[in-house]
Parts: structure tokens; C-alpha cells; sequence
């Protein structure tokens, strides 16, 4: 227990710190989101600066992305003033991200009135926030602490919650799958490899598992879409349509379309994305888990049981899987982080909509809150993937110690 929250207090500080490196990198280079062909009218272009508090210090910004800006003072000409984090005086303007049309009236009003419990639930539950915005509430800032990634500084009528909300279940449909896939085909394949050691099997499990490495994904998506999609369809209309006449089209169907090409739909849509991104990972699982459970297969206590006259199947299953599974732990820790976040090659490929795009997208426009929330996404995955690797490699070798070393 005290291993766990000494590695999750790590964690947090290295979150804070990777998300202050970025904020303030992308702010820092040049250009903008509002630079462009024809830039806005430089009234225009400082309320917009206001709006998005790009006209603070650079920790103040940082303070109000990830917790909200509480009020900003009214100047004389009616423009946003002083910005106020903990208490802010009368008649200063709220920072709203439906409008500016609220006044504080107290002396001591603090950051929390500013984003209740239900206008932060209606920033991540699905559909409250556009039944709040029927109600008439004007929903505040509330920071990324409680889940608001702010609006879009591209599509400014869009908020970046919606494209995190549809881009990541679209990324999961086509990530878990091709993980799975890569797992529970690669770590077999690894572990009688390893087993027949420099035997026809060995090669084979070996040779399989470098195809998908040495091919990139570029190549294998459009090589799997023509030989199913296109090719594999074709033969079967022409023996089950033409010569069988088993299967009758219909009116303006030209195909079977048995495997689906791209776009989303149901299971059939997902895979060759599955197969294109799976395939990629499954010769490196398979190396790493050959490599390691050739190392757990020479140690002594191996020798030992195989003295005893234990089983195969229990030396493999209670002597060699868990030391030997410690290198796939550690690849895909990371790995599994920028899956999940997405494939920009796959959904490209596929026409799929995910994170992978967005994130293009958002790097190309210079839109700063898409491409914080997008990268906030990612972080999480990392660091919680990590910490969770870190947590299992204490239950699989009881060896590994808090100093991260072996006794």
C-alpha cells in the first residue's frame, strides 16, 4: 500500500509537470490560433485573447486551465480587467463559456460558487449540458481538475468535452480488439517459440511475427483492404451470386461487402483496422516473450522441476509465465497509452473518426484547448498504464522491491 501511494504521488507531479511543459511550449512558439490569411480586427483579436485569458501571465493561464478562472474585474469602457482567482470584488464579470452575463455581489465570493457540482456534471455527462442550456444556465469554466477541457479555440462552438466524448469510444472499438488480438495470439506464439528453441517451429512463430513488424501500417492497410475487402468479396459473389445463386442481392446492391472497408458500423467494420494495428504489435510481443521466457527457461529453478518430473504445461504456467511475461508488461505499458489515444494512419485509412485525427488537427489549426485536452488524454493513459505495470510487476516477481531493483 504505501509502494502505491508513494508511485501515485509521483505520478501527479510528473502530470503537473508534463502539462505545464506543454501548455506553455505551444503558447510560447510562434503564431497563434487566431493568426491567419485574414487575421481579426485588433479589437476583435483582444476580447478574443480575453476570452480565452491569453492576455495573463503565463502561470496565470496555466492556474486558469486547470482550475478555472473564478472573475475578471469590469473597466471603465466595458472591457475584462484584473483577473481574480480566490475572492472576487463586486460587480466583477464572470468568465462563462456560454457568456459573460453574471456580476458577483458579494465581497467574499470564492472560486467554488463559480462552478457548482451540477454544471461540472453537465460538462461530462452525455446530453445534461444541452438540457441545462435549455434550463437557461450559463456554464463557467470549471478547469481540467473537473473534466472541462474549455472550447474549442478553432471551432469556437464547439466544446472540446464533444470531440474527447466521440473520439475516444470510436478509438476503443478498433484499439482493445487489436490489443487483445496482439496479446492473446502473440504471447502463445512467443512462449513455443521459446519452448522449440531453434527448431522449424521456432522460425516459423518468428517469421510470422516479423511480418508485422517489418511491414508499416501505411502499407498493411491498404494491402488488407484489397486482398478482403476488394478481392476476397469479389470471389464470393461470384461463387455464392453468380454460380451458386445461393445469396440474391438486393436492388441497388453491387457487392456483398462482407468485410467492410472502413467507416464505423457494426462488428465487421472493425476488422481490418483490427488486424492492420494488431498485426503491427504482434511481432514484438512475440520477440519479447520468446526473449523472456527463454531467460526464465535456463534459470535453476526450471532445472529443478524439470528434475522432479513436473509437466510441461505446469512449468510453463506456474514457473516460467509470470518471470517471462515482464517484458511485455514494460513495452506495453506505453504502447497501449498511444493506442488508445488513437491511430492517425488507421482512422486515415479506414475513414474512421477517433482521436488520432483530432490531434492532427488540432496541432495543424494551432487550436491550443483541443490539443491540451488531446494531450491530456494521452498523459493520463501513460502515467496510469505505468503506474499500473509498476503495481503488477510487484505480484509477478516478488524479487522487485520499492527501489525498483532485485534483491
Amino acid at each position: 500500500m504505501a509502494y502505491a501511494l508513494q508511485r501515485f504521488g509521483q505520478m501527479l507531479i510528473i502530470v503537473i509537470i508534463a502539462l505545464f511543459a506543454v501548455f506553455s511550449t505551444q503558447r510560447l512558439a510562434p503564431g497563434g490560433p487566431f493568426d491567419g490569411e485574414r487575421p481579426p480586427p485588433p479589437a476583435i483579436l483582444e476580447n478574443l485573447r480575453a476570452y480565452y485569458d491569453m492576455d495573463l501571465s503565463m502561470p496565470a493561464q496555466f492556474y486558469a486551465y486547470l482550475f478555472g478562472m473564478a472573475g475578471r474585474e469590469i473597466e471603465a469602457n466595458g472591457t475584462a480587467g484584473k483577473a481574480h482567482w480566490f475572492v472576487v470584488p463586486k460587480n466583477a464579470e464572470i468568465t462563462t463559456l456560454g457568456g459573460t452575463t453574471d456580476r458577483s455581489t458579494d465581497d467574499d465570493l470564492f472560486v467554488r460558487r463559480f462552478c457548482p457540482w451540477d454544471q461540472w456534471l453537465g460538462q461530462v455527462l452525455p446530453g445534461a449540458r444541452a438540457q441545462m442550456r435549455e434550463n437557461g444556465t450559463v456554464f463557467r469554466k470549471c478547469g481540467v481538475v473537473r473534466g472541462d477541457f474549455g472550447l474549442s479555440m478553432a471551432r469556437r462552438s464547439i466544446y472540446v468535452n464533444d470531440y474527447v466524448r466521440d473520439g475516444l469510444p470510436a478509438t476503443l472499438k478498433y484499439a482493445i480488439p487489436s490489443l487483445l488480438f496482439a496479446l492473446l495470439l502473440g504471447v502463445p506464439m512467443g512462449f513455443y517459440a521459446a519452448y522449440r528453441q531453434n527448431k522449424p517451429a521456432d522460425f516459423i512463430m518468428i517469421t510470422i511475427g516479423m511480418f508485422g513488424t517489418v511491414v508499416p501500417n501505411l502499407v498493411m492497410a491498404p494491402l488488407l483492404i484489397f486482398l478482403f475487402a476488394v478481392q476476397l468479396d469479389a470471389f464470393f459473389h461470384w461463387l455464392f451470386v453468380e454460380t451458386l445463386e445461393w445469396i440474391e442481392l438486393a436492388r441497388r446492391q453491387r457487392t456483398l461487402n462482407l468485410i467492410p472497408s472502413g467507416k464505423t458500423g457494426g462488428v465487421m467494420h472493425y476488422v481490418l483496422p483490427t488486424l492492420v494495428l494488431g498485426t503491427g504489435l504482434l511481432g514484438r510481443i512475440v520477440r519479447l516473450s520468446r526473449a523472456g521466457a527463454l531467460e526464465a527457461l535456463r534459470s535453476n529453478y526450471v532445472r529443478t522441476a524439470r528434475a522432479k518430473g513436473l509437466p510441461a504445461h505446469v512449468i510453463l504456467l506456474r514457473h516460467v509465465f509470470k518471470p517471462a511475461i515482464l517484458p511485455v508488461l514494460t513495452y506495453m505499458g506505453p504502447v497501449t497509452a498511444f493506442i488508445l489515444t488513437g491511430s492517425l494512419v488507421i482512422e486515415r485509412a479506414f475513414s474512421l473518426p477517433g482521436l488520432g485525427r483530432q490531434f492532427i488537427a488540432a496541432a495543424t489549426d494551432r487550436d491550443y484547448t483541443l490539443l491540451m485536452g488531446t494531450t491530456v488524454i494521452l498523459l493520463l493513459a501513460i502515467i496510469l498504464l505505468n503506474f499500473i505495470v509498476d503495481l503488477l510487476y510487484t505480484w509477478l516477481d516478488p524479487r522487485i522491491r520499492r527501489g525498483g531493483g532485485r534483491s
